[in-house]
């Protein structure tokens, strides 16, 4: 009977060997899709901040320029963050580089391997999430505003690096 327990706890455990690395396999063929998403969505955050740049700096104030949805107080102000002389960097708009960055990941996904791509993608993950960081604090501290667009790019660039990392 101790033999057969042991037998019988040793073909519990092997199935559940196998199941869990069944749902590695799983999370693996479905993560480079969530890194995708992730890519998407930092495109999507930083081609919206790029157009409130213009947008702010474009169109007068008596059209509705210099004021955007996303202005709720001092403290969170897309269109203050946008002003500032900290929104460019020679005279490209910060958000040109966001655009450049995730379109450049966008890119490597259709010609690389998957697992080069998301090692790439983990790579380029920690770079955003410093250079969000140092964005951050800039925002935070010397715009005294922060802004909501700028915000999700950020959340882009760590979910980028957080499921790279979970799918390398």
């Amino acid at each position: 009977a101790d033999t057969s327990a042991q037998v019988s706890s040793l073909i519990k455990l092997k199935v559940r060997e196998e199941n869990m690395e069944d749902s590695v396999m799983n999370v693996g063929k479905m993560g480079g899709a969530l890194v995708l998403m992730s890519v998407i969505l930092g495109l999507v955050f930083a081609g919206m901040s790029l157009y409130t740049h213009e947008y702010v700096r474009q169109v007068p104030q008596s059209l509705g320029g210099g004021v955007m949805p996303c202005d709720i107080s001092e403290a969170v102000s897309c269109s203050r963050v946008e002003l500032s002389p900290f929104s460019e960097l020679m005279g490209i708009p910060i958000a040109s580089f966001g655009i450049m960055f995730f379109g450049l990941m966008l890119f490597l996904y259709f010609v690389l391997p998957e697992a080069s791509w998301v090692a790439v993608a983990f790579v380029g993950g920690l770079a955003a999430v410093a250079t969000s960081v140092v964005l951050l604090i800039v925002s935070k501290f010397l715009i005294g505003s922060l802004c909501l667009l700028c915000i999700g790019s950020y959340t882009a660039s760590i979910l980028l690096l957080m499921t790279s990392y979970v799918c390398r």
